[in-house]
């Protein structure tokens, strides 16, 4: 049996890092926390409004600039929706994924300038949905945890050092 409990007392990473005094940002994409609260969970927050990464990569920088949070979690989505339409192998999603890098090199360079260290993680990985064509409004990739593909994801943990030398090309 699964229950659910909405509680603002719910212990979180925010909680801890709130706790020691740091404060926390959490940058999202609002349709995905359908009506949650998540202004009590972090201290500042981006609710990204449009259906892309954009807003985040524009807004996340000079939040982390201006108020220098000791945890930030970032949810980004561009290469999910992709693969969802095209399907994993999908040159369009190799296309977004390559979008992405760039995108992440401005917010990983200001990460390295303001001396932090970054995990970043997917949530996990996608498979080819047969039959179903994106033409016709179908999802194209999927995830279930049912295939290897779905369970393997990419991993980066850099310390700021590391981080400054990934950022300058070194």
């Amino acid at each position: 049996m699964i229950r659910a409990v909405r509680s603002p007392h719910m212990d979180s990473v925010f909680n801890r890092v709130r706790d020691t005094g740091g404060q926390t940002l959490m940058a999202v994409h609002k349709r995905d926390v359908a009506g949650l609260d998540i202004e009590r969970f972090a201290d500042r927050t981006v609710l990204a409004e449009e259906r892309n990464d954009l807003e985040i990569y524009a807004r996340v920088p000079g939040l982390i600039l201006e108020h220098s949070p000791a945890f930030a979690f970032v949810h980004l989505l561009d290469v999910d929706e992709a693969g969802h339409r095209y399907g994993p192998y999908a040159p369009e999603v190799q296309q977004t994924a390559s979008e992405m890098d760039r995108n992440l090199e401005g917010l990983l360079a200001c990460l390295a300038t303001s001396g932090y260290a970054v995990i970043l993680v997917a949530d996990h990985g996608m498979h080819e949905s047969p039959g179903r064509a994106a033409d016709e409004g179908g999802n194209r990739g999927t995830h279930d945890g049912s295939v290897q593909e779905d369970l393997v994801v990419p991993l980066l943990w850099a310390t700021p050092e590391e981080l400054r030398k990934i950022t300058q090309g070194r």
